[in-house]
């Protein structure tokens, strides 16, 4: 009896270790972000390592773990958000339950591929979001030029390699992903 409350109590404060761990995480991720890549030159500063982290944390982990990244990293780009208060979380909400819809009933599998095209659909849905929450809740002042595929596809197409990297460099280091083509041994 007292060796199970000693393991409850072990179990529960390496529980909140990572999740402590995850917020300094998130914290460091968001500062990286307002702080370096949004200042870079043309075409870094189209990369959004939150929204990439986010799929990945649905990809690697369960939804529960991924609602958690999701507060963890929306909520300080809420707060150093320029919006209207709510559009970052909500936005970043509605992105993962469409994610994990596609994820649950489209996209079978946990692949590379799975993540890649995870990685497109989320930042295609967060510039449209983006867009038209600014549209709906400024006013309407924004006009149709703002929302130009010009724009659009390149962010896509740099977070999409941001992905590919970041896969590549999780693959070498613990060979979670598996070739889809099996070889053919003679």
């Amino acid at each position: 009896m007292v060796a199970e409350i000693h393991r409850a109590a072990r179990d529960d404060k390496i529980f909140m270790f990572k999740r402590l761990l995850a917020i300094i995480l998130a914290l460091a991720l968001v500062c990286f972000q307002l702080g370096l890549i949004d200042q870079l030159g043309y075409g870094l500063s189209w990369l959004n390592l939150p929204l990439v982290s986010l799929v990945f944390a649905l990809n690697a982990f369960s939804l529960n773990a991924a609602w958690f990244w999701l507060l963890a990293i929306g909520l300080p780009l809420e707060y150093l958000s320029f919006h209207p208060f709510g559009l970052m979380i909500g936005l970043l909400a509605v992105i993962l339950l469409v994610d994990q819809l596609l994820l649950k009933h489209w996209l079978t599998d946990r692949s590379a591929y799975t993540l890649l095209i995870l990685t497109a659909v989320s930042v295609l849905l967060y510039e449209l979001g983006f867009w038209l929450g600014d549209y709906l809740l400024t006013g309407g002042y924004l006009t149709i030029l703002d929302l130009s595929w010009n724009i659009i596809l390149p962010k896509v197409g740099a977070n999409f390699l941001l992905a590919a990297g970041l896969l590549i460099f999780n693959n070498a280091l613990n060979h979670r992903f598996r070739p889809v083509f099996l070889e053919q041994h003679r």
